[in-house]
């Protein structure tokens, strides 16, 4: 059997010409592993050691990828609100001095942002140079998640970002009690103004519930713009990975008629092609689907792409959903050639 194509829509948005060659390219991605050497290997520039609850993981990674824990980070990173610490990635500036845009990135349900640091880690190697990546943590602890445990029992604590247990396919909304999106709110927008302000975090990433949560705070922003003219947060694309449908709204109530203003935004999803919830991330897709909605499966289950090669693909249609929105291609301050 040949390699899996993955056709990727147009976009109608308006690109610098360096865009719309990044777009061309990225229509098809081939997705087997027959094609790694077709992309540059991932740099991986140095070996650290993560010290994580006495045992001790040792990570390829870019020597700016601190030593972490959820109750331990080093002062390279800042302290969001009610003890909630943040991890932020190194450079942080382009090579006009202008700061980087960021990524929001919120974990999964029965997580941290320690552990979907390591789990992100692939995309960091590729698109650090390009991107701040910014971890905040969910305010409610918790059990462990799906895939926590053994792998990541020395990361405990683990948290969620709703105390609501939702079944996928259960229902088409998922309302927030006003006291949780509060909360949420509160962690979310000190993360942001103590790393670079709101304004400059033009992404947001999620996994799982954190991919439902992504949907949520895009389908707000765009509800305030329509209602209100602006909006508290300035998101330009979300990636979505492994998140089923519907998003977790961010008020407790929710009309499904608005989930037509998620295709005004440009959206990334990705899921691995055993997932358990694959079904409910088709539907959370096809609620996104639009020119500038791009899609690919990978290998796997519940979790974020593995391989290489997959990562290397994911991280083009990250770039693909930034042009859409109408980002440019930087270079960081500390890139060399």
């Amino acid at each position: 059997m040949g390699p899996r194509l993955i056709q990727l829509p147009s976009t109608s948005t308006k690109e610098t010409s360096l865009s719309r060659q990044f777009l061309k390219n990225t229509r098809q991605i081939r997705t087997t592993s027959a094609l790694h050497d077709h992309f540059a290997p991932l740099q991986q520039t140095s070996t650290q050691t993560l010290t994580l609850s006495g045992s001790v993981y040792t990570l390829l990674a870019p020597a700016s990828l601190a030593k972490t824990r959820a109750s331990n980070v080093s002062s390279t990173h800042s302290q969001g609100p009610q003890g909630h610490r943040t991890m932020t990635s190194q450079p942080q500036h382009d090579s006009t001095g202008a700061t980087l845009p960021a990524i929001l990135c919120l974990h999964g349900g029965g997580s941290n942002a320690t552990v979907f640091k390591i789990q992100t880690r692939r995309l960091y190697w590729v698109l650090s140079k390009q991107f701040r990546f910014v971890f905040a943590q969910a305010p409610i602890e918790g059990t462990p998640g799906h895939g926590m445990l053994p792998v990541f029992e020395s990361c405990a604590p683990f948290y969620r970002w709703v105390n609501r247990r939702f079944k996928a396919g259960e229902s088409d909304v998922e309302g927030t009690p006003r006291d949780e999106a509060e909360a949420i709110d509160k962690i979310l927008f000190d993360v942001m103004e103590a790393n670079g302000g709101v304004d400059t975090f033009k992404g947001v990433i999620g996994f799982s519930q954190g991919a439902r949560l992504v949907g949520g705070l895009l389908l707000r922003q765009k509800i305030e713009e329509r209602d209100l003219g602006v909006s508290k947060t300035k998101f330009t694309f979300g990636i979505m990975i492994g998140g089923p449908f519907p998003p977790i709204a961010m008020s407790p109530t929710v009309d499904t008629a608005d989930y037509r203003l998620l295709r005004e935004i440009p959206t990334v999803h990705a899921w691995g092609r055993d997932d358990h919830v694959k079904p409910g991330c088709v539907d959370l897709w096809q609620a996104c689907e639009s020119d500038h909605c791009f899609q690919m499966d990978f290998t796997g289950g519940h979790h974020l792409p593995l391989k290489d090669v997959e990562a290397k693909d994911l991280c083009d249609l990250i770039m693909a959903a930034w042009y859409a929105g109408g980002g440019k291609y930087a270079v960081s301050a500390d890139e060399t050639y």
